[in-house]
């Protein structure tokens, strides 16, 4: 459990990870054409009208065919001038300005339950026919870190 949450916390919610990702929706957001194309394909396959084709043709290549804004930020992905992180606080504090200067990502890592996930699993000895609950750290019974990033687009 430790090391999927490590992962999860150093890779897939990584700073650099989320402003790529951040950036990929808001140049398919600026373009009209692929709105309309994308919201239609992922509405189809999620309210399960049957048509998944449409969400299976989404491929990388939508990047390459965005147009006016969308290609802007499509080249600023390619050369590396992502959004630029500004800081990460914990979810409690109200720092959501409604400003289009600034995106926000909020998260919450855990083990993978609301609770200590070790507690539902018994160990037994070779010798003797008792059970026994395995061993926890402080960490596992802690609850989730609801955090949030905020990133310019500048």
């Amino acid at each position: 459990f430790e090391t999927r949450n490590l992962l999860h916390e150093k890779a897939c919610q990584h700073r650099v990870c989320k402003a790529v990702e951040l950036m990929i929706v808001d140049a398919l957001l600026k373009d009209e054409a692929k709105k309309e194309k994308m919201k239609t394909a992922v509405m189809d396959a999620v309210m399960g009208h049957g048509e998944i084709g449409g969400y299976l043709k989404l491929t990388d290549s939508v990047l390459q065919e965005l147009e006016a804004e969308g290609s802007k930020i499509r080249d600023r992905i390619y050369n590396r001038d992502l959004y630029k992180f500004v800081e990460e606080f914990e979810k409690d504090k109200d720092d959501s300005e409604d400003n289009e200067q600034f995106v926000y990502h909020s998260f919450s890592l855990d083990y993978g339950k609301n609770n200590d996930p070790l507690n539902g699993v018994w160990l037994y000895k070779k010798s003797t026919d008792k059970r026994f609950p395995a061993e926890t750290t402080k960490d596992a019974a802690a609850p989730a870190k609801r955090m949030v990033y905020k990133y310019s687009r500048k």
